[in-house]
C-alpha cells in the first residue's frame, strides 16, 4: 500500500526531490518572481490543524464531495502545471 511507503505529503515531496533531475525540481517546487506567493501559501497550509476525532463504531467513512453540483466519490485536486512532461513522462497526453 503506497501509505506505508509514503504516510505523508512531505515523504512524497522528499522522493520526488530525489528522483527528479534538478532542473525539473526546481520548476515544480519553485514559483513565480520572488516566491512570495509560495510562502504565503505554504504558511496558509500550515495553519490547518486536524482534531482527530475517534469513533465508538468501526465503519467506513463518507468521502463523497459535490462540485459544481456533480457527486464525486472521494475529493480531488488539481493542479495547473506547464511542462508537466519534465515530472512525468507523456504526463500531457
Amino acid at each position: 500500500m503506497q501509505l506505508d511507503r509514503f504516510p505523508s505529503i512531505a515523504d512524497l515531496e522528499a522522493r520526488a526531490r530525489r528522483r527528479l533531475p534538478k532542473f525539473a525540481w526546481d520548476y515544480l517546487a519553485g514559483a513565480a518572481g520572488d516566491e512570495k506567493g509560495l510562502d504565503s501559501n505554504r504558511a496558509a497550509y500550515d495553519a490547518v490543524r486536524f482534531t482527530p476525532e475517534y469513533l465508538l463504531e468501526r465503519r467506513q467513512p463518507d468521502t463523497r464531495t459535490t462540485l459544481f453540483g456533480r457527486e464525486y466519490a472521494h475529493p480531488f485536486g488539481v493542479a495547473p502545471i506547464g511542462q508537466s512532461g519534465l515530472v512525468w513522462p507523456r504526463a500531457a497526453e
